[in-house]
């Protein structure tokens, strides 16, 4: 009978069972988020749960985050020391707020090739919300990078806009000094001089 003996034997034996799970944890914690996917392994489904609960429990040791939890950590990944130290350096800031449930476990609708194995994602929660902020910073980096730089026709464009006041008095500025200038203008003006002589020449011979 069967009574008490918890977990899957996964067709291994105990040491090959062992550090499977060992190696599927430890990927899990040092895979880095991408544009497309969080921080995530593929693998079958029953895997993919007796990985679950080890990373879980690694997961609560970094909260705690003393010293004896760090050995401990160490003991069960078997001395991966590079995925033990993010996980105290990273989880417990992380999940401060959660009680539980730190990993998800997805299952896939896609069979694996040649023994039509159901597959399975196995991710951490939380880890879909990083990635998408790093693509947003990304690409606002990337789109602040790539605008050209404003014209100078823009820029007088928007002085206008803002100003049209402005840009009317300059322009009555500029056809005032254009008519002043023209030739036309100035025999104008001499031709009335002339015929305000002859009218002031006139009126005083009358009054002689």
């Amino acid at each position: 009978m069967r009574h008490r003996n918890q977990g899957r034997k996964l067709g291994r034996t105990s040491a090959h069972r062992t550090a499977m799970l060992r190696n599927l944890v430890c990927s899990l914690f040092l895979a880095e988020p991408s544009e497309s996917s969080a921080e995530r392994v593929v693998t079958t489904k029953a895997k993919a749960k007796e990985a679950q609960r080890l990373a879980e429990r690694i997961i609560t040791l970094a909260k705690k985050g003393t010293l004896a939890d760090r050995r401990r950590a160490i003991a069960l990944l078997g001395n991966r020391k590079d995925a033990v130290s993010k996980a105290f350096r990273e989880f417990p800031s992380r999940y401060e707020e959660r009680a539980g449930g730190y990993t998800r476990v997805l299952q896939l609708s896609e069979r694996r090739l040649g023994d039509n194995a159901p597959q399975a994602i196995l991710e951490l929660v939380g880890s879909e919300e990083r990635s998408k902020s790093g693509t947003q910073r990304k690409r606002k980096k990337k789109a602040a990078s790539s605008s050209p730089k404003a014209k100078p026709d823009v820029a007088v464009a928007e002085e206008s806009a803002v100003n049209p006041a402005k840009e009317v008095a300059v322009e009555e500025e500029t056809t005032v000094a254009e008519d002043s200038s023209t030739p036309e203008a100035t025999t104008d003006v001499s031709k009335e001089a002339e015929t305000e002589e002859k009218e002031g020449a006139e009126e005083d011979k009358k009054e002689s």
